[in-house]
């Protein structure tokens, strides 16, 4: 039971970098150095370090920041996680690791978990923006957490954070094999430019799993749309300066791949594409333009064409035209058109916890009074059988009265018996023969 480890290891009062024999080190060895045969809590419980680096992964990768963590889960300004609420965060990032091993590590009375436990600068920062929930007395600038971090130090060595736009882009880069075909998936209509909601609806695609609207934030800020620039700048200015350099050497971009009739029909491999741009003029890294532009292993002018048909070029100030929606053709008219968006079962989609409301409303447990069927339907009312008709309608169809009145003399039957109702009502010597009755 590795979280009662790490319970364990608290109520022992171990000092983080004790030797295994319960010594102590000399404290005031830097922090980083620790002898290898020390017992820390990371070899105590060995799957502690694993859990901790998924964790701050995922938080990272589905809300950006443990600031913004901090203030979507905490509508009302609290400092801290209860139980279920820190169970709740993990299962809304997608951790899956040990919930329990995580919450005692975190949790120092076992009943909740504080924001500084989990990143003490977002803790600060959130304090202050929230300044009426700062206790009295406490000192804001004081680095709590720190104890609690300690048994890890010099065992484990973390990465630094990653950036919500960079872990995007190296998933585009997994999954599609460069940014330029990922944007042409982020972008089916190929308008050139995609604004907040669009980029919502078809991120699904791509098989990113975090938060859509921190990403759009990370990628452009507080900006109304998104182009291939904000999404790789740095794969974008390369394609800049290529194109660039076969418009001043060819005079026009399309020549760039002219066959002997003067049409843009020629398509490059990889060694004449690296002739190209040594021809042209064009900076290194030539394999990565490659990479970018290549569809199957071929570079052409229809690869390329987008840079001329959605982008205005300026004198050093290239921008984005948005076109007109269009829809992708098919490849044969046999096969339909490539799908885009989150399709029908929705995998992106994270899962919720789904509970039982309260019902509102029983089915009916008792039997309701009905009528009688009346056999006399068939007989037609006129003027010599009308009373007949009515008593019949009184006596033998319409008893739910009777009913109700026979239920009530049976329900007192029941609660007071005969006997006893009779010695309550007729007193001995009230009556003198039997007539009376």
């Amino acid at each position: 039971m590795e979280e009662q480890a790490v319970e364990a290891w608290r109520a022992l009062g171990l000092d983080p970098n004790a030797t295994p024999s319960g010594k102590s080190k000399n404290k005031t060895k830097s922090k980083t150095d620790i002898d290898p045969n020390s017992l820390t809590l990371a070899k105590f419980v060995p799957g502690l370090e694993k859990d901790l680096r998924d964790f701050y992964f995922r938080i990272i990768e589905r809300y950006g920041s443990f600031l913004y963590a901090f203030e979507e889960v905490s509508a009302n300004g609290g400092s801290a996680f209860d139980r279920q609420g820190f169970f709740n965060l993990l299962q809304d990032c997608q951790f899956r690791g040990n919930h329990k091993r995580l919450y005692q590590f975190f949790s120092k009375d076992g009943s909740t978990v504080p924001f500084s436990n989990l990143d003490p600068e977002a803790a600060q920062v959130f304090r202050k923006r929230h300044s009426k929930f700062v206790e009295e007395g406490e000192d804001e600038g004081e680095d709590v957490g720190e104890e609690l971090i300690l048994p890890l130090t010099g065992s484990i060595s973390y990465a630094p954070r990653p950036d919500p736009a960079r872990a995007f882009r190296e998933v585009l880069v997994r999954r599609f094999g460069s940014t330029v075909r990922a944007w042409r998936a982020l972008d089916p209509e190929r308008r050139s430019v995609i604004r907040k909601q669009e980029f919502i609806r078809s991120v699904g695609a791509t098989g990113y799993s975090g938060s859509p609207s921190n990403l759009w934030i990370a990628l452009v800020g507080e900006e109304n749309t998104l182009s291939l620039r904000e999404l790789d700048p740095d794969g974008f200015s390369q394609l800049v300066a290529f194109r660039h350099c076969c418009v001043g050497y060819f005079s026009s971009f399309d020549q760039t791949f002219a066959d002997d009739d003067a049409e843009p029909r020629n398509r490059l491999n990889l060694e004449e594409f690296q002739q190209l741009c040594r021809k042209v003029g064009c900076p290194k890294p030539w394999d990565y333009l490659f990479q970018q532009l290549a569809v199957h292993d071929l570079v052409g002018w229809s690869e390329v064409r987008f840079m001329e048909e959605q982008w205005d070029w300026e004198e050093d100030n290239e921008r984005p035209v948005r076109q007109p929606p269009k829809t992708p053709s098919p490849v044969s008219a046999a096969f339909p058109p490539r799908s885009f968006g989150q399709g029908h079962l929705k995998s992106a989609m994270r899962p919720r916890r789904v509970t039982l409301g309260k019902s509102n409303s029983l089915p009916a447990l008792t039997k309701p009074l009905r009528a009688n069927w009346n056999d006399r339907h068939h007989i037609w009312d006129h003027k010599g059988n009308k009373d007949e008709q009515v008593l019949h309608l009184m006596c033998y169809v319409n008893c739910q009265e009777q009913e109700r009145v026979k239920k009530r003399v049976a329900q007192k039957m029941r609660q007071t018996p005969t006997l006893q109702w009779l010695e309550e009502n007729f007193p001995a010597g009230d009556f003198e023969s039997d007539e009376e009755f």
